[in-house]
């Protein structure tokens, strides 16, 4: 049996027959496989691009530079206004974005590239499981920055974001120590030095994070919801060198960091 063919790289062109022994008569064609239920070919290429629960595709996109040197200046365009109108908001890979970005946005997109790369290395490292999105972000890290699969341009486009918030949050802890794993719930009054405040959005929460110590240098959370008609109140009192508080501190984790959310608190 001889298989005679010709073919372009992923696709079969040309004649196609199986040829059984020295009788021409008996050949079958690849093309027209119709007997006895064989499926033809090109049925064969209609039914492997079908849509399926079980196959995912994903389109791959080739940009001129680092997408992230792009969401780092979509970013920067964005929130310093007045923004040009023929720029688009809703698209970090418009061709006018892409056209602004500067050395200094390849800079920084190095720095956030890095800095994640050494966080994923370090939680790695401490036996963190990675949630699905670092997950993604591991794989964008390692990957080429001009190359991409289409579902990685939503993760981008969020990076410098999260980035100004983590770094900002790496200070925060900084100024805290270890509790001790024994430590539970703790009752009020709690004598606390304000730290600093952050704000935080994301799908699941749109808050301020209000982060304060103890004498023990154990971290504590206040956190309320943005647009809270009396926060105004709180961000004054939050400027002072120290704070009285009631409330219920229940313990809670960020990665390595222990520490605890003040629950029904109010101040003294």
């Amino acid at each position: 049996m001889s298989l005679v063919y010709t073919t372009v790289p992923g696709v079969i062109t040309g004649q196609q027959n199986l040829n059984f022994g020295n009788n021409p008569s008996q050949t079958l064609n690849l093309n027209n496989m119709n007997l006895q239920g064989i499926t033809p070919i090109d049925d064969i290429f209609k039914i492997i691009n079908s849509n399926s629960e079980h196959i995912k595709r994903y389109e791959i996109i080739e940009t001129t530079e680092d997408l992230l040197a792009i969401s780092v200046a979509h970013r920067r365009i964005i929130s310093n206004p007045p923004i040009p109108h023929r720029i688009r908001l809703d698209n970090i890979l418009d061709d006018e974005v892409v056209k602004l970005v500067t050395t200094e946005d390849k800079e920084e997109a190095n720095k956030i590239r890095k800095y994640y790369g050494q966080q994923l290395i370090m939680w790695t490292l401490k036996g963190l499981q990675l949630s699905p999105f670092r997950k993604d972000l591991q794989k964008y890290v390692n990957g080429d920055s001009n190359k991409f699969q289409d579902t990685m341009i939503k993760l981008v486009t969020k990076l410098p974001y999260f980035y100004s918030f983590d770094i900002e949050f790496d200070e925060v802890k900084r100024e805290f120590n270890e509790i001790p794993s024994s430590i539970n719930i703790l009752k009020s009054p709690f004598v606390l030095t304000p730290i600093k405040s952050l704000t935080r959005k994301n799908k699941r929460v749109k808050c301020v994070e209000y982060w304060l110590k103890d004498s023990n240098n154990w971290g504590y959370k206040i956190q309320i919801e943005i647009n809270n008609p009396l926060q105004h109140i709180w961000d004054k009192h939050f400027k002072n060198p120290e704070l009285t508080v009631a409330g219920i501190g229940t313990p809670k984790r960020i990665d390595d960091l222990k520490y605890f959310q003040l629950l029904n608190w109010k101040l003294l």
